[in-house]
């Protein structure tokens, strides 16, 4: 059973009920678990430790009640950076959701057909500092490059110090219905909001209802009226984005801070056979 599924079981019968006090209780003993790790990995290097933080474990667990969405969890330490080696960029990597998309690709290996030209310059100066138009929509049939590119975009701005969130879109409405059983909708709708650079993959993949394209569209707006720098890739056509996302279609519109490519290229899995 995932948490997330614990929490809605939770939620329907109540933490009195016998199935919730046994969630608590294997939550409990979870968090225990976790900490007595960090807590025997710790007092092998107290005294001697470089990170007061961690004890050069390299890891952290909050203090945290169990109803916090980061119960029982471990966390990389801020300061020293040692579960990752000590390398900010791979940690970085990791977090921002890249680490396993597309793992090889890079602008330097992206191949330039006919019809991915325009997009290869605009995502490429998107990745620049200060380029005006920082919000970037990618609209092409799967397999002509959009994601190829994302992600070697957000490699590169990763490498520059920069952070960055990728997530496909289903994905995002997936975490906000999670957030929602968990009362926690307004603190992951606010993190993505909040995110430095967005890079939405498959926008047009998650509404099966109005209220998650009208999440994703006011995400999307409040992002672009924040001067947020964006990135979204779809498969849509740019007018079902339009019927779909009219609002916020009529701000990709917008060229003074925003860049709609259409992209040609045929699948590119199908020209390797």
């Amino acid at each position: 059973m995932t948490v997330a599924e614990a929490w809605r079981l939770l939620a329907k019968h109540g933490s009195a009920s016998e199935l919730g006090r046994q969630i608590l209780a294997e939550f409990k003993r979870r968090r225990e678990e976790k900490e007595r790790k960090v807590l025997i990995r710790s007092l092998r290097y107290e005294g001697e430790a470089n990170c007061h933080t961690c004890q050069d474990t390299g890891w952290i667990v909050p203090d945290v009640r169990p109803e916090d969405r980061n119960f029982g969890r471990a966390f990389p330490c801020p300061d020293c950076k040692q579960a990752w080696g000590g390398d900010p960029v791979r940690y970085k990597l990791q977090a921002s959701g890249l680490g396993n998309v597309n793992r090889g690709a890079e602008f330097a290996n992206f191949e330039a057909v006919a019809g991915t030209g325009t997009a290869l310059k605009v995502v490429q100066k998107w990745a620049e500092p200060d380029w005006e138009r920082y919000f970037i929509v990618l609209v092409g049939k799967p397999g002509c490059g959009k994601t190829h590119l994302a992600v070697a975009a957000g490699k590169q701005l990763i490498r520059r110090g920069v952070s960055v969130k990728f997530i496909r879109a289903y994905q995002l409405v997936e975490d906000l219905k999670a957030a929602i059983d968990e009362d926690n909708s307004s603190h992951v709708l606010r993190a993505y909001q909040e995110q430095h650079v967005l890079i939405l993959d498959d926008l047009g993949t998650e509404y099966s209802t109005d209220w998650a394209a009208s999440v994703v569209e006011n995400l999307l707006i409040e992002r672009f009226e924040e001067y947020k720098p964006t990135l979204v890739t779809s498969n849509k056509r740019a007018e079902e984005l339009e019927k779909s996302f009219p609002r916020a279609y009529s701000r990709f519109q917008d060229q003074t801070r925003s860049a709609l490519v259409i992209m040609t290229a045929p699948d590119y899995r199908r020209r390797k056979r």
